[in-house]
């Protein structure tokens, strides 16, 4: 019996570590790409398309492009995420000292 339920168990976890999806892997052109949108990309744009949070089940790369501060504890982490196709992509701005994280997109990512 003890046997059943490990198996149970086992197949329980396989079946977990399965379901979640995996990051995509970014060429280093649709990385080259998915940063040059981002900074083409208006401010007042970007937080026009403030969402609360990405797509159920939307695995993405992450792709950090915060700004080098000699302080960080005024400042906020930037990451682009980035979806596998690398035709949009999504801006994570992370907690700072003035301001809650906030999430926007999804934007295009020009070629």
């Amino acid at each position: 019996m003890r046997a059943a339920w490990s198996l149970v168990l086992l197949m329980v976890l396989a079946g977990c570590a399965l379901a979640r999806p995996s990051s995509p892997v970014l060429t280093p052109k649709q990385r080259e790409q998915a940063i040059k949108s981002y900074h083409a990309l208006a401010p007042e744009v970007m937080r026009a398309s403030k969402i609360e949070k990405l797509p159920n089940g939307l695995a993405v790369a992450r792709v950090d492009v915060s700004a080098r501060m000699r302080s960080a504890s005024f400042g906020h982490t930037t990451t682009l995420l980035v979806p596998a196709g690398a035709t949009s992509f999504y801006v994570e701005l992370g907690r700072s000292t003035n301001a809650p994280s906030s999430l926007y997109g999804p934007f295009p990512i020009a070629p």
